[in-house]
């Protein structure tokens, strides 16, 4: 049987027309892009579908289209944002009564997260590369912000107008062909504008009272605080945590620190005056001679089971061919999908590290099997083939930087390789080899190391 390599799927053979719209955007001014950030939104557009919101988004977009037609968008968006932004106030209020104290010695950077799953060893090496202490704060909650100061009403309310004001004329510089979505930014710029103003507000003050003193605040994400750190002119960074997208709209972060080199090329032609590195994520590679036969799930959160259940049949699958199966649960699952299988004895969920990176390390897989993640990624840097039970039409897919089906063997197109891949150590060489090509920091000589499989470098 000859090996069964993945070629280029229908998904990322992307026109230049798809991608043309979030570069368009990318190129108006910075301060215009925390208005029309909302990835989602882009995807919409460029497969020309509608968008579909939550039951809030699906209130406030309907009650914005009225207001258009009555000529009352502005003031309605007004509205709605000073709503928002005075619940935040309250929050922050409730916060500091409950313990929140200011801080007179401000540390010369911050780490502003969001809960990701791989958080925690972030800030831990994020501190470790730093000689003075790091700030944290979560960007969901509004008290780990106020312990260090507060934004008061005046300050609020400034920047609520500002922002408004900037977002008109974000919504007035967007392309003709958003038209038929322009409700829609709307919608987006009512349901952010008061947050947009409270984060602004507590980074101008920030800058206020710290001077230069402020070396880097670092983000996981790119999304609303980001925006708000880069507009008052702080100096930030991005460490990316997750599988970035054509339709993200990209704060001006001064300093970027990519997962791949996919990544990183796409960053730099966004942001050409940051500087761009990529993670020092290289990893030895497990010998297949060395590898348990057995396939680890590394699951992903996704609030609709039907997506999740696309991996059923592989689960179905591996049981018949007798192959253990372990599940490393994502930290933002709800618990409901994973443990009715492990009760069927058709999984075992494994929860025994926080990194990734020791999982492989002591399981030593044969496989890895996930849906999209930066866990294939990393799976393939230490050696070991990663599978997708994505169809060839996911979205997900189609809209990552990151060539996932150039990079994995898919489900259930590649069964037979799959199958072959179990026991054949000579052929998981020669794929692996393969899917390989073209990583950033390992090289074909690195793939097969002599001595047992650890996780640190040859």
């Amino acid at each position: 049987m000859s090996a069964v390599f993945p070629v280029t799927s229908p998904t990322e053979n992307r026109s230049s027309n798809d991608l043309m719209l979030a570069d368009k955007l990318q190129q108006l001014p910075a301060q215009y892009h925390w208005a029309l950030a909302e990835g989602p939104l882009l995807q919409a557009i460029s497969r020309n579908e509608p968008m579909v919101r939550g039951a809030r988004g699906r209130l406030l977009g309907g009650v914005v289209k009225v207001s258009q037609h009555l000529g009352l968008a502005w003031p309605l968006l007004s509205l709605v944002g000073l709503v928002e932004l005075l619940r935040l106030l309250l929050r922050q209020r409730i916060a500091m009564r409950k313990g929140g104290s200011h801080h007179d010695h401000y540390p010369a950077r911050f780490f502003v997260g969001f809960g990701a799953g791989k958080e925690e060893e972030l800030f831990v090496r994020y501190c470790e590369t730093q000689a003075d202490r790091v700030g944290r704060l979560d960007q969901v909650n509004v008290g780990s912000f106020s312990v260090w100061h507060g934004v008061d009403i005046v300050s609020g309310l400034r920047s609520l107008v500002r922002a408004l004001a900037v977002a008109k004329m974000a919504l007035a510089a967007l392309p003709p062909e958003c038209a038929p979505w322009r409700a829609d930014f709307f919608t987006y710029v009512g349901m952010r504008a008061g947050y947009f103003a409270y984060m602004r507000a507590w980074f101008e003050i920030l800058k206020t009272k710290t001077g230069a003193r402020v070396d880097e605040i670092a983000f996981l994400t790119g999304y609303i605080p980001a925006f708000a750190a880069v507009e008052v002119g702080l100096p930030t960074c991005y460490l990316q945590h997750g599988m970035i997208r054509h339709s993200t709209l990209l704060p001006a972060f001064m300093r970027v620190e990519a997962l791949t080199a996919s990544d990183a090329a796409f960053i730099r032609r966004r942001l050409p005056k940051a500087r761009v590195t990529t993670h020092a994520r290289s990893r030895q590679a497990l010998v297949p001679s060395q590898m348990a036969r057995e396939i680890l799930v590394a699951s992903i959160y996704y609030p609709d089971p039907e997506y999740i259940s696309r991996i059923k049949p592989f689960v179905c699958w591996a049981n018949d061919m007798k192959v253990p199966i372990r599940v490393r649960p994502h930290p933002c699952e709800d618990g409901t999908f994973w443990p009715g299988y492990e009760r069927a004895g058709q999984v075992a969920i494994d929860e025994n590290d926080d990194d990734f990176f020791h999982a492989i390390a002591r399981l030593q897989p044969r496989l890895v099997v996930s849906w999209f993640s930066t866990a294939m990624d990393d799976a393939l840097r230490c050696g070991v083939i990663p599978i997708s039970v994505c169809a060839d039409d996911d979205p997900h897919v189609a809209d990552m930087v990151y060539p996932l089906f150039q990079r994995c063997l898919r489900w259930p197109q590649d069964a037979d390789s799959i199958a072959r891949l179990l026991d054949d150590d000579e052929y998981y060489a020669s794929v692996s080899s393969r899917l390989r090509e073209g990583l950033s920091e390992v090289g074909a000589a690195e793939l097969w190391c002599e001595g047992p499989p650890t996780t640190g470098v040859c």
